[in-house]
């Protein structure tokens, strides 16, 4: 009785260990169908060219973690990030079945990173921005915002250059930005000083408290605070601004007209209780209050 209930137990475990080994070797290549913004894509990327793509042909190309099925050769235009010769090896057509990067010919902004004999999509389908006309004038389909992929639009091929050289001149300065800036620019919530049910204080508040401190002990105080509202999340831009009210009134109430009309949402915290508002309607009631709801323009 003993042998055969042993028997039964050592079954039980061999089948629930090959369940948890199959379980751990398709999980991690499950997570890499992760569909980064535009913002995060520009940063991985190794290699962004705007491209002429030549015709798409089967591949047998073996790569770690998938084998590819198509490439192409495209001969390079311009390069914005990285470097490269004059014509590169595109790989794509992953045999990967919850995202892929299907090449397509014709001009178009590219974002790769290096791979086993070539380049490969840096974002999955997102990867490749084909170049089309439109009224005489080369277009592309992008997100207006660098955060947010659903703000997709068709914007002029010269804007979205802009915007790439932007999203790398963001990430060089907050790679040498203090962690508090690095907390506040990307700042989902803006928070009042307490929230939850324990009053406790966020960190994107504490860190609008240590800007305030850095403002007040730096001359040049409009080193980050300029950097916050030109390329910060919501929040960021109404940490940034309120922080500066304290010594720059004047100019903090300045940049504050210049936000009067926009749509951007800012979620907003206080305690336990959370609303949706425009950025627009919070810049305006600063304006006219000095404070929205119980957070006061430049309170610390």
């Amino acid at each position: 009785m003993v042998t055969k209930m042993t028997q039964k137990t050592l079954i039980q475990l061999l089948m629930a260990a090959s369940l948890i080994a199959l379980f751990w070797s398709v999980a991690p290549v499950a997570a890499k169908a992760y569909f980064a913004n535009r913002q995060e894509m520009v940063e991985r990327a190794d290699l962004i060219v705007l491209a002429q793509v030549g015709k798409v042909k089967a591949s047998s190309q073996p790569a770690r973690p998938f084998n590819f099925s198509e490439e192409a050769q495209a001969q390079v235009i311009k390069t914005i990030k990285g470097s490269c010769p004059a014509e590169i090896r595109v790989l794509g057509g992953e045999n990967f079945i919850c995202a892929r990067f299907h090449i397509e010919s014709g001009k178009a902004l590219l974002f790769l990173n290096k791979t086993e004999g070539g380049y490969k999509g840096a974002n999955w389908h997102l990867s490749e921005m084909l170049v089309k006309k439109e009224n005489d004038e080369e277009v592309v389909r992008m997100a207006e915002s660098a955060y947010d992929r659903s703000t997709e639009k068709t914007i002029k091929l010269s804007e979205a250059m802009k915007k790439i050289k932007e999203d790398l001149e963001k990430a060089n300065v907050l790679a040498q930005s203090p962690p508090y800036v690095k907390t506040l620019f990307s700042a989902p919530i803006m928070y009042s000083s307490a929230t939850g049910e324990s009053g406790s204080t966020s960190q994107e508040y504490e860190a609008y408290k240590k800007l305030i401190e850095e403002i007040s002990k730096d001359k040049d105080d409009s080193k980050y605070v300029n950097f916050l509202v030109a390329y910060g999340s919501a929040p960021a831009k109404l940490y940034a601004i309120s922080a500066l009210a304290r010594t720059k009134p004047i100019k903090a109430k300045a940049l504050l007209k210049d936000l009067r009309n926009s749509k951007e949402t800012v979620q907003y915290q206080s305690g336990c209780k959370g609303i949706a508002e425009s950025l627009g309607t919070i810049a305006e009631a600063f304006l006219d209050k000095g404070r929205y709801l119980d957070f006061e323009l430049g309170q610390k």
